[in-house]
């Protein structure tokens, strides 16, 4: 697997992927420790300050997948509408679990240099400092909780392209922000998995830990979820003869 995992990342040399991933991420963290720098009259708490960070870089990242997957895609894409991919006799499963893999290996490495950058600037200018355990539930609720996005985004990006993924970016994006952080998601944000990690880092995550007790059963869910959507694209994507919308 990481042999399939390691041609889906050489594919992306031609393509801007890895610099949008590099400096998008290293921006993030200086804009957001440069807001807080030159904000600090306002007294916010370290905790405060992790919570805004970690807020954005999951709304950041949500709509940034529905970039970064159609691009991933697209030399498979250029190279005769994924003909290659689809007749060369390999495994499509494979190929299908190895560049999901990849993402995440993307998101992982995001968060985690994002986190660091950021950790060190608190740190050493602000002398904000949260514990190692709680730095560790914002960024396992920010990763788990996007899995079953990436599946999903996949099929889109397989089946429709930029256009699918873009108006789902859009939707989920709008959708998670409205309905994360406002009281008008009160009824229905458990059942709307995009809204879950929102919601819980915005107004769940407490220094008390009680969010693992209280929502730990939506990060099963989250597994499960992703458990199954790739069952069903996979299924899917073993029998598609390489056509967008656009084509059918």
């Amino acid at each position: 697997m990481a042999r399939y995992i390691y041609a889906h990342w050489l594919k992306t040399k031609n393509t801007p992927l890895r610099l949008i991933c590099g400096i998008l991420t290293v921006l993030y963290a200086l804009i957001l420790f440069f807001y807080f720098y030159t904000h600090q009259r306002l007294a916010l708490t370290a905790f405060t300050e992790y919570r805004i960070f970690f807020l954005f870089l999951t709304i950041c990242t949500l709509f940034t997948l529905s970039v970064v997957i159609p691009l991933l895609l697209t030399p498979d894409r250029a190279a005769g509408i994924f003909a290659n991919e689809l007749r060369i006799g390999i495994s499509r499963t494979k190929l299908f679990i190895s560049r999901f893999l990849l993402i995440l290996l993307l998101v992982a490495g995001v968060q985690c240099l994002s986190v660091f950058i950021f950790t060190i600037l608190e740190a050493v200018f602000l002398g904000h400092i949260i514990t190692i355990s709680l730095l560790l539930l914002f960024m396992g609720t920010s990763f788990l909780f996007l899995l079953p996005m990436i599946s999903f985004y996949q099929w889109l990006a397989l089946r429709f392209h930029y256009s699918g993924t873009l108006l789902a970016g859009i939707f989920f994006t709008l959708t998670s922000i409205l309905l994360g952080t406002t009281g008008l998601g009160t009824f229905i944000w458990l059942f709307l998995p995009w809204v879950w990690p929102i919601r819980l880092i915005y107004y769940e995550i407490s220094p008390s830990f009680d969010v693992i007790s209280d929502y730990g059963f939506l990060g099963f869910l989250s597994f499960l979820l992703t458990i199954v959507l790739m069952a069903i694209v996979v299924f899917w994507y073993n029998s598609w003869e390489g056509k967008t919308s656009l084509e059918d």
